[in-house]
């Protein structure tokens, strides 16, 4: 009966361990997803400031040729 009342402490001391290691998973599983949707984020930041520095020299290139073919003759 001893040895019963043993596995039984095993066991519900197993099921509470991995109760927590669930709970740990799920935790870093969401702090994750929110790491990707920052890195995600920035990542478009990024991209957006790249497009509107692309567009502002493509204007100034445009101006400047612009500007130069005034001046010849």
């Amino acid at each position: 009966m001893e040895k019963l009342l043993e596995n039984d402490d095993l066991i519900s001391g197993g099921y509470l361990e991995i109760k927590e290691l669930k709970e740990k998973i799920t935790w870093l599983s969401e702090e994750n997803a929110k790491l990707y949707t920052q890195l995600d984020n920035d990542a478009l930041k990024r991209a957006t400031n790249t497009d509107v520095l692309q567009k502002f020299f493509q204007v100034m290139i445009a101006y400047s040729c612009n500007e130069i073919s005034d001046e010849i003759p």
